[in-house]
């Protein structure tokens, strides 16, 4: 670089300006530029004027003694960082002329001038999954040779390939390419961006497994579906918007039914197809959720619902699957004598066989006593469950069935004889069949010792046999009370139950895994009391 210098006749100041031509900034309108002043002229005195345009007007200046100023009559959008560079934020088009920097040291002046070069990215409109793309940055002429690098959207599980060129195009645009792209513009030492977003429309993938959900009437499910990128309505509707549906082909009979249908206008919404199930309903689209909300369950929904848009060039449709599982529990008649507890643990399983040519689907029923659910193997990898066998040949000793007392070890989670049985208990339904069931087993419960842990340490034979005396039910006798169970709750429908039972004529508290002795138990909170006759 190089100076002329200039001397003043009436006074003694000296102004150095550069004999180059303006220095060359790239720009894009919208965006922010910094212009920097000469960093050789270094001091804490220095006066700073910004001057715009070839008549030079003056729009920001800073001085040591009255701070940062702004122009005449200039309303800006220009402002001083903390080196006093000039800062344009947002570009507008009148900024691409010249600017100059005047910087007064003492009687030095130093003078620089900038000018501002267009780089831009011209709009596209939005894309279709599957079609082409087409981008292009553009640089206006100037002195500098620029070179373009692109950078596409930041979009989670696609690959970041950056691209060289003034222009970039794209075959079978999916995803991965919606969003903003960026081109970096290279030139002298400096670096400019031009930004441009990019939509591509597609419907976000179907659920790769069916939606599963049961059957009280009062449970709903949501049939999902969404654009796969946040687009604007406006901008589908100019990229010929046409309509859309939703359709549901049950599994029984594969009739195609229609749900809802688009209404394209200032108002997006679904409308409900007359004639159809009056459980569906139609709302209001605002963002780009297409989905069927709050769907009532019923084995009427099984089957297939597809989700539509229809453009001019192409429809994009997508796919999910439906199942509803049912099970019934038979709880029958109150009176249990002689009734098999593994009655409580039965349940009614619909099973659906599909034929692969007609894809028509036959039910059928069985009874089973637990109900098995499909686990993605991710899930189900190293998840086996390990039982306690010796709690499981207990319950069974006591008249369950194998499946219910392994069922029972292990949602209590291996912790013992008392947890299991409380569950046992606990799921039959019955009140009534619980206290029938004790009160036909007194004779197990007697000869069993629970320890701390929750485990029956009365495992050999000789446990297990019967203290002596007499074991009729019936006449007069003598009882005393051996343990109590206590609820804590608003009803016996929900809550906490602990138990107390008397041991080596001291009183022990069972709340849950914690065990421990009971100076003063509640006896007269008891919710279920059990007495065992005394032998004189």
């Amino acid at each position: 670089m190089t100076w002329s210098l200039y001397e003043h006749s009436s006074s003694d100041r000296c102004v150095l300006l550069s004999s180059e031509s303006p220095i060359v900034i790239y720009a894009q309108i919208g965006g922010t530029v910094t212009i920097p002043r000469d960093s050789s002229v270094n001091a804490a005195n220095v006066y700073v004027n910004w001057f715009h345009g070839s008549d030079k007007r003056l729009v920001i200046s800073r001085n040591p003694q009255g701070g940062i100023q702004m122009g005449k009559d200039v309303k800006t959008h220009a402002s001083l960082s903390s080196n006093y560079d000039l800062q344009i934020s947002p570009v507008q088009d009148s900024d691409f002329e010249v600017w100059h920097c005047e910087q007064h040291v003492l009687t030095s002046t130093y003078v620089k001038a900038y000018k501002l070069y267009h780089v831009t990215i011209p709009k596209v409109p939005a894309v279709m999954f599957g079609d082409s793309l087409s981008l292009e940055c553009k640089t206006e002429s100037s002195s500098a040779t620029p070179r373009v690098k692109w950078i596409p959207p930041e979009n989670s599980g696609c690959p970041q390939i950056k691209r060289h060129g003034n222009t970039i195009s794209v075959k079978d645009v999916s995803r991965c390419h919606s969003g903003v792209w960026t081109c970096k513009v290279n030139y002298d030492g400096r670096e400019a961006e031009a930004t441009t977003t990019v939509f591509v429309i597609d419907l976000s993938p179907s659920p790769p497994d069916p939606i599963y959900t049961s059957l009280p009437s009062s449970s709903t499910v949501n049939i999902p579906c969404s654009l796969s990128s946040n687009i604007p309505w406006s901008v589908l509707n100019e990229t010929g918007l046409q309509g859309g549906s939703w359709s549901f082909t049950p599994l029984s009979d594969q009739n195609q039914q229609p749900l809802l249908s688009l209404s394209v206008g200032p108002e997006v919404r679904w409308d409900v197809t007359p004639g159809t199930d009056s459980r569906v309903k139609g709302r209001e689209l605002k963002d780009t959720d297409l989905s069927i909300h709050n769907l009532p369950v019923s084995e009427k929904i099984r089957g297939e619902y597809s989700c539509s848009l229809k453009f001019k060039s192409k429809t994009l449709s997508r796919k999910v699957k439906v199942e509803v599982l049912q099970a019934f529990l038979y709880v029958g008649q109150r009176n249990w004598s002689g009734i098999n507890p593994s009655d409580a643990f039965r349940f009614l399983v619909e099973e659906k066989i599909v034929c692969q040519q007609s894809q028509k689907a036959k039910y059928t029923q069985r009874v089973d006593y637990i109900v098995q659910l499909p686990v993605p193997m991710d899930q189900a990898t190293n998840m086996a469950p390990v039982l306690d066998d010796s709690t499981v040949s207990q319950l069974c000793e006591m008249g369950f069935p194998l499946e219910a007392c392994r069922k029972a070890v292990y949602y209590t989670g291996n912790t013992g004889i008392d947890g299991t049985m409380n569950w046992v208990m606990g799921h039959m339904e019955d009140p009534e069949r619980a206290v029938d069931w004790i009160f036909s087993h007194l004779d197990d419960l007697e000869s069993m010792d629970v320890s701390e842990g929750g485990r029956s340490e009365g495992g050999s034979e000789a446990s297990r046999e019967p203290p002596p005396g007499p074991r009729v039910r019936d006449g007069p006798g003598k009882y005393e009370l051996f343990a109590f169970i206590s609820h804590m709750g608003s009803s016996t429908m929900c809550g906490h139950y602990v138990c107390h039972i008397k041991k080596d004529q001291q009183w022990v508290i069972f709340n849950d895994q914690k065990v421990c002795a009971s100076e003063k138990p509640p006896k007269d909170l008891g919710y279920l009391y059990f007495y065992r006759r005394v032998v004189e």
